[in-house]
């Protein structure tokens, strides 16, 4: 079924065209389920100084209701064979990584993170190159896991924060007891010199 747009309310002017075609199913195998294409046209021109056109296959329904825009054979629920655009995308997932923060989380301690990172190139529980290049990547769990990392890093620097507190008290007390022991000894000798001059 093809449809022609005009750009004129009396039909004149055509400018836009469309079609709707149904691809059957495969006969030899007898599997009926067929697709269901919507495609704009892509070139036309009006003016007869050549016409040339062709068109595209936009949207796809296969016969298990996946949608693929820009590819006939979508392999999931939907499938884009481009660049999606949108203003916001909401992922739901079950779980979330703030186990970080419960007491009985064991964090890694950082040299056996950069001895696992210097090995395999990239961070523990993290997937490859190779492995997101193969197989993609679950915005969801991905999400999830990048949280985990930065509320790990959180957890190290709040540790370190606290052992430099620690070691600035432990300094500051050690700087304490010198300068006592510091004054006591100038008294000490100042007692000597004083008997000395009897």
């Amino acid at each position: 079924m093809e449809f022609a747009i005009p750009a004129n309310s009396d039909g004149s002017n055509v400018w836009g065209q469309a079609r709707l075609i149904a691809i059957p199913g495969n006969t030899a195998s007898g599997d009926a389920t067929g697709k269901l294409v919507a495609g704009t046209r892509r070139y036309f021109n009006k003016y007869n100084t050549g016409t040339s056109w062709y068109y595209g296959d936009d949207l796809t329904i296969d016969g298990s209701g996946n949608v693929g825009i820009g590819t006939l054979n979508p392999q999931s629920l939907l499938a884009v064979a481009g660049t999606v655009t949108a203003k916001q995308v909401t992922v739901t997932t079950t779980g979330w990584s703030d186990f970080v923060f419960a007491p009985g989380y064991v964090l890694p301690s950082l040299d056996s993170v950069a001895a696992y990172a210097r090995l395999h190139s990239h961070l523990p529980g993290v997937p490859s190159a190779a492995e997101v290049e193969k197989d993609g990547q679950d915005l969801g769990e991905m999400n999830k896991l990048l949280l985990q990392k930065v509320e790990e890093l959180t957890l190290y620097q709040v540790d370190a924060n606290r052992r430099m507190a620690a070691a600035e008290a432990d300094a500051n007390r050690r700087i304490a007891a010198l300068e006592a022991e510091n004054e006591e000894l100038k008294k000490t000798l100042q007692t000597i010199k004083d008997k000395l001059r009897l």
